[in-house]
């Protein structure tokens, strides 16, 4: 099984290497699993899980840079058959830059189905989708063209910009977890969003569709003694012809049984070092990052 799902995941990169698209990512991926794979909705223990963050991007450099807040819950209730069981969940985020306030709004309800594929639930295969309503907005007074530049007037192409564009739009995912042993864990998934590639222009005169984007994410989770754990990740996403690649390894240091620090480094290649801290307290987990950027760009 685990051979068939490589393949489908090798195949999910070839054809995404086509596309064209940028989107929404966070350093904190474990924070919002069902953000990245609408097939983690419900993946755990428990009666129900929250889930808030909140990104900001080029502060320090650019004016109005990104402003991302994000919430999720979900559940996990009793499936078809006896050791299956089915996850719901609601997820929202707002996305906004620019001088002009250029947004993007996006609620969406995601549904899981994990088959448990032995008695002890110590190998689960799970698929899950998500629908999201979606809307763009910009405020029009505040874009500036080349004509109203040289002019002095306002531009004519504001005529053929709109405030806000709403679209639907739909995400699949699929995903593998075993209980190695007693102390480790091991996790691969794929997801694909914008399955449908929804128009999403604000500009009357062009259609501009949303390119699909792919996902892989692999974790690896081990109680290496009674006092440390160890959480390495990797994540490929492509979209549009760009890739993205990060790699991430937090320790995590047990004070007792309901209290954890945890703290690590990432790397999203190319591009930016992570530095990770954080704090569970029994069922509760708080987290920051810092990305340093390591280009030119810093």
């Amino acid at each position: 099984m685990m051979i068939r799902l490589l393949r489908i995941i090798v195949l999910i990169l070839a054809v995404g290497g086509s596309l064209r698209a940028q989107d929404v990512h966070f350093t904190q991926f474990d924070l919002l699993p069902v953000q990245f794979n609408a097939a983690q909705t419900g993946a755990f223990e428990g009666s129900y899980r929250i889930g808030f963050l909140y990104r900001g991007q080029w502060f320090s450099g650019v004016k109005n840079g990104y402003q991302t807040p994000a919430i999720s819950i979900d559940a996990p209730f009793n499936g078809f058959r006896k050791n299956d069981w089915i996850g719901v969940g609601l997820n929202l985020y707002q996305d906004k830059a620019g001088a002009a306030g250029l947004s993007t709004l996006m609620a969406g309800l995601s549904a899981a189905y994990h088959f448990a594929l032995d008695k002890k639930r110590s190998q689960v295969l799970s698929f899950g989708a998500q629908a999201s309503y979606a809307s763009r907005k910009v405020d029009k007074n505040a874009l500036i063209f080349g004509d109203g530049i040289q002019t002095g007037t306002t531009s004519a192409d504001l005529g053929s910009v709109a405030n806000d564009k709403t679209y639907v739009d739909f995400n699949i995912g699929v995903d593998y977890r075993a209980q190695i042993d007693k102390y480790n864990t091991f996790s691969i998934g794929g997801a694909m969003e914008h399955f449908l590639s929804p128009a999403y222009n604000l500009q009357s005169q062009t259609i501009s569709k949303l390119p699909s984007r792919f996902t892989i994410l692999s974790q690896w989770k081990s109680d290496l003694s009674k006092y440390w754990t160890f959480t390495p990740a990797i994540i490929f996403r492509t979209a549009s012809g760009a890739t993205e690649t990060m790699v991430q390894a937090i320790g995590g240091f047990k004070l007792d049984k309901e209290k954890i620090l945890r703290a690590g480094l990432g790397y999203r290649v190319g591009d930016a070092a992570q530095i990770i801290a954080g704090m569970d307290l029994g069922d509760f987990r708080v987290s920051a990052a810092y990305d340093l950027t390591l280009t030119d760009l810093k």
